[in-house]
């Protein structure tokens, strides 16, 4: 209920009553500094924990990137040369193979690579994985947007990149569902060494992407395309063609542009060093992937004639108030059916 008020007229009667308030509210003024003191020191251990905290997640994270398990080989030590010729007079048919096995996550990027390549350069699993999205979940509400459970993300991943059978996963079965698909193929391309739209690249584009000037911008993001390594340009075509398959069916999956470049800018860019700068710069990597979907015929029906490239735009001359730098403000377009590009029919 609280305290009685004190009067200041009553401080000149000292009566057993005003001194018994003013008493009261003395030891209430020492419990509410006890308290904030308690506040401030829980606070701190609490700050300091986080502190603690993060610096491990990082050094774990760290720790987990340079984590290389190589096996010892099949090199043969005395011992076992000397076992295997004893056995070889015992039994002359007898062949013995040494077999190392590993899971997928001990793979350094290196061999990953190595693997990959001894599959013909190919990397079949995000096309497989868009084919299975297409075929059945295209109006599924929220798709990419809602995630799936991470056990069973890294469950699909480990068979389909397991070294023994690769790419010997049927993504039909009803064990995995669309969420897991879409999950396991934004946790692949996020976790190749270097993003679909390459570190080289980032900068111009995060650049471009920053003009005000919707011309430019377009024009600027259509010839850095085609600066990226042919397989990287031939891969992002096939993504961003199923994104705009994607966005065609926004009236069902309620998924527009603007939503996919927010999931997809940080999945396709990133910068090489993580700065707070970089982070700023992560709206217009959903900007660059905007355009790409919204502007997909344009982009990638071929290379912009050079003549055609729009100048760069000269700065602004008063700072901008009030007119946030993005193109998600427009109603969302609807995308009719694209013809399959040339490199599919290959």
């Amino acid at each position: 209920m609280g305290h009685p008020p004190l009067e200041f007229s009553d401080c000149y009667s000292d009566s057993p009553d005003f001194r018994e308030r003013l008493k009261c509210y003395e030891s209430e003024l020492e419990r509410t500094s006890k308290f904030l003191k308690d506040v401030i020191k829980d606070g701190n251990n609490v700050i300091g924990a986080i502190r603690g905290y993060s610096v491990a997640v990082q050094k774990f994270s760290q720790t987990l990137q340079t984590f290389q398990f190589d096996f010892i080989g099949d090199t043969l030590t005395d011992d076992e040369m000397n076992i295997g010729e004893s056995r070889d007079q015992q039994q002359p048919e007898a062949h013995y193979i040494v077999k190392p096995t590993f899971t997928v996550q001990s793979i350094s990027e290196v061999n990953r690579k190595q693997w990959m390549e001894a599959m013909d350069g190919k990397e079949p699993f995000v096309r497989r994985c868009i084919n299975v999205i297409e075929t059945k979940g295209l109006s599924q509400e929220g798709v990419y947007r809602t995630v799936g459970s991470n056990i069973q993300v890294q469950k699909l991943l480990n068979a389909f990149f397991d070294p023994k059978c690769p790419g010997d996963v049927d993504l039909n079965s009803s064990e995995w569902d669309i969420k897991t698909i879409t999950s396991a193929m934004k946790f692949y391309l996020r976790s190749l060494s270097e993003p679909l739209m390459t570190y080289t690249l980032h900068r111009e584009l995060i650049s471009a992407a920053k003009s005000e000037n919707l011309d430019y911008r377009l024009g600027a993001v259509h010839a850095l395309v085609y600066k990226l390594p042919e397989q990287n340009q031939e891969m992002l075509e096939l993504l961003i063609k199923h994104l705009v398959s994607v966005c065609s069916h926004s009236c069902a999956n309620l998924m527009t542009a603007s939503n996919m470049g927010v999931i997809f800018g940080p999945t396709l860019m990133r910068a090489e060093e993580e700065t707070v700068a970089a982070m700023l710069d992560i709206k217009f990597q959903n900007i660059v992937v905007e355009i790409l979907i919204e502007d997909y015929k344009k982009i990638f029906s071929g290379p912009p004639e050079e003549s055609l490239v729009p100048p760069l735009p000269p700065p602004r001359a008063a700072p901008r108030r009030r007119q946030p730098i993005t193109i998600s403000k427009r109603p969302p377009r609807h995308y009719p059916g694209l013809q399959p590009p040339a490199f599919e029919s290959k």
